[in-house]
């Protein structure tokens, strides 16, 4: 059995977006923001959030200039045929 992490997805349409702009917003956005999928080709990003509330993504996505459309509850499942390694 494996353990899943409940998440807040930000989804964010950003024409033009680039993994370094992405970067730095996510560092704006500060700790809650765990992490971020970008998809180039859409131009969309899910920027990942621990379970916080929605407020506090929106506010935080605000904060950081990411240009949130919706906040949507995320549930991480890990391959539980993947071994996870400590770095």
């Amino acid at each position: 059995m494996f353990r899943s992490t409940p998440f807040l997805a930000a989804k964010c349409y950003w024409p033009g977006v680039t993994e370094q702009a992405l970067e730095l917003a996510a560092r704006r956005a500060g700790a809650r923001c765990v992490g971020s999928i970008l998809f180039r080709d859409d131009e969309l990003a899910l920027c990942l959030f621990d379970a916080a509330p929605s407020a506090v993504v929106w506010q935080a996505a605000e904060a950081a200039g990411i240009p949130c459309e919706r906040v949507m509850k995320a549930l991480w499942l890990p391959n539980p045929h993947q071994e996870v390694t400590a770095s």
